[in-house]
């Protein structure tokens, strides 16, 4: 999306936010997990349950009947936590005495993906992300035809110094005040020898500030019980991912780390996809697309990700791989370096988090098949062959 008015491009919502209660409805895993980012960033929450026992309170919070949202819903906003086979009752309920989805109620997955972030800066003065990406080191073990990082296609794998990336830790911090999910991420993670060192730091400095921390592995590599221990004592989620089907040769390894994570108490599931999307940079050109059509094309994209390396945060992340693996050029306006960034501008930061740009897109469009719309579909981690 194009900067039209940066600092301002949700000041009519944001401002009817400040003006708004806000009230979960529901008191499942869900809300409670609302209830804890809204209250690490201080904004006052209540919540809605017409189930008996509601009036001794949730969570630390104020519980009240639905009645409450529906009598009065002047200055009300609802986010929907509730069981699936209750949400279109309540929905219809809501919509029925004037509200409207996406102003005065919401879906929590929305909620926490977008409009959390403009709520919680014009509310209450925090920067909220719902994630960023954190990359120590390029190495891999694997040579996936089509990786999304485009590690295959490096000329070199890069460590970063432990030093250096403690540093842009601390950086990251003094501008965000929480995020849902610091992700770090690869390569593979495993590769890099002070990973365990890393997230323990992160974990010991910055925890309050984060909801989710975590790390990613291919399913091919060995962990110690030692790096076991320190994620495990650190809170660290582990996403495993599972090649297995694809790589069988490695199904005894990915079977024995699963073994090795279990005995060890480490939190960690199983992420496993039927396909993969193939960005096609070797193939694609739309480099003949207007001004126009590329903003179009890049705000359909829609990528869900954001990358942090070396003090900046990218417009996108896939962009930035491509750079790394000189497969394009970025623009000096495809990134917002923390360094320098004042840090009064939280809601052009958040803009930007949230996809607005200077351009509307970054140069890495003209050669990418796109994320959200993307026409390829390939199975996961086919490798190069020697």
């Amino acid at each position: 999306m194009k900067w039209n008015n940066p600092g301002h491009e949700f000041d009519e919502i944001g401002e009817f936010f400040c003006k708004s209660e806000i009230y979960v409805w529901g008191l499942g895993e869900t809300a409670a997990d609302l209830v804890v980012r809204m209250q690490a960033l201080g904004i006052d929450i209540k919540a809605i349950s017409d189930y008996a026992g509601w009036q001794l309170g949730w969570m630390g919070i104020e519980v009240a009947p639905s009645q409450r949202l529906i009598h009065s819903p002047e200055g009300k906003i609802v986010v929907l936590c509730l069981p699936q086979e209750e949400v279109g009752e309540a929905v219809q309920r809501l919509e029925c005495v004037g509200y409207e989805k996406g102003k005065t109620y919401f879906f929590y997955y929305e909620f926490i993906d977008k409009w959390l972030s403009i709520y919680a800066v014009y509310s209450n003065d925090k920067v909220y992300f719902k994630d960023i990406c954190f990359i120590p080191s390029t190495k891999c073990n694997l040579k996936c035809a089509a990786c999304l990082n485009f590690t295959t296609y490096l000329k070199k794998m890069h460590d970063e110094p432990l030093n250096e990336l403690i540093a842009q830790v601390d950086l990251f911090f003094t501008q965000i005040d929480y995020i849902g999910l610091f992700h770090v991420s690869g390569g593979e993670p495993v590769l890099y020898p002070h990973l365990g060192t890393l997230l323990a730091y992160i974990n010991a400095n910055y925890r309050s500030k984060i909801h989710q921390l975590a790390t990613t592995t291919n399913g091919t590599t060995i962990y110690t019980d030692e790096l076991c221990t320190t994620l495990r004592e650190n809170n660290v989620t582990l996403i495993c991912d599972d090649y297995t089907d694809q790589l069988p040769e490695y199904r005894e390894r990915f079977d024995a780390l699963r073994a090795r994570l279990e005995r060890n108490g480490v939190w960690h599931f199983v992420n496993k996809v039927e396909s993969w999307i193939d960005l096609a940079p070797d193939r694609t050109d739309n480099s003949a697309m207007s001004d126009d059509q590329l903003i179009s094309y890049c705000t359909s994209c829609d990528i869900p990700f954001r990358e942090y390396c070396k003090g900046r945060i990218y417009a996108c992340n896939y962009a930035n791989y491509a750079e790394k693996a000189e497969l394009c050029q970025g623009a000096s306006d495809e990134f917002i370096d923390l360094g320098v960034w004042p840090v009064e501008k939280k809601k052009e930061l958040i803009e930007f988090r949230l996809g607005y740009t200077p351009k509307g897109y970054v140069e890495f469009c003209k050669k990418c098949a796109g994320f959200k719309n993307n026409p390829y579909s390939v199975p996961p981690a086919v490798q190069l062959k020697q």
